[in-house]
């Protein structure tokens, strides 16, 4: 079966934790080249991906694109209340010291490091790999769908192309013969034209000498 190097494939699924999304683009190369596109917390499933796609295809350059979102609420943004506590006595603390009374300002303690841990959403956890692996090689059967169906285009046209230059080659077999013929009385009628009225005299080996050039 005829594959061609060019294709696209994408699938996506999702979980209770979260979404998945896969795109592959691939494009000519006589060997395999794998790029891997994926939020940073996720490059560390590169060689994994990798060696799903080196299972299922041989050649070409394949640009794999992986999107993530986080479903599970309580892996988003999460309020560290034991750390802005801590934050807050020690205002009070050291505005009691100074004779200044710490401003009720929510929003800039918010904004102090360790207050809102957004760690836990942006961290490849153990759980994600086995849906990303389905999403990937869904994808991948569809890119190999494609270049199946590309290849056998081409293996219609290139037949197509085939029959015709059969065809072309049929008839220049039999117009051969009569060709040379047809050419030497075309030349025959030339040379008589242009000799008409004069003294000058040809035979067959001057025809064949004309000819030849």
């Amino acid at each position: 079966m005829l594959l061609s190097m060019t294709g696209h494939g994408d699938a996506c699924g999702q979980n209770d934790l979260i979404s998945v999304s896969i795109e592959i683009r691939s494009v000519n190369n006589r060997h395999l080249k794998v790029s891997f596109r994926c939020p940073d917390a996720f490059l560390a499933l590169e060689s994994q991906v990798e060696k799903v796609i080196r299972t299922r295809v041989n050649r070409g350059s394949m640009n794999v694109s992986l999107y993530v979102q986080r479903l599970d609420k309580k892996q988003l943004n999460q309020l560290q209340t034991d750390v802005l506590e801590g934050y807050w006595e020690q205002l009070r603390s050291v505005g009691s010291r100074i004779g200044m009374t710490p401003a009720d300002n929510l929003a800039q303690l918010l904004s102090l490091p360790g207050v809102v841990n957004e760690g836990s959403a942006k961290l490849l956890q153990e759980h994600d790999w086995p849906l990303v692996e389905s999403v990937l090689n869904e994808a991948v059967e569809r890119l190999q769908e494609f270049r199946a169906q590309e290849g056998a285009n081409m293996v219609t046209e290139l037949r197509e192309l085939g029959g015709q230059i059969e065809t072309f080659v049929d008839d220049i077999q039999t117009r051969a013969p009569s060709v040379v013929s047809e050419y030497r009385e075309r030349l025959k009628t030339r040379l008589a034209d242009l000799t008409r009225g004069s003294d000058i005299q040809w035979d067959d080996k001057d025809l064949l000498r004309e000819m030849s050039l």
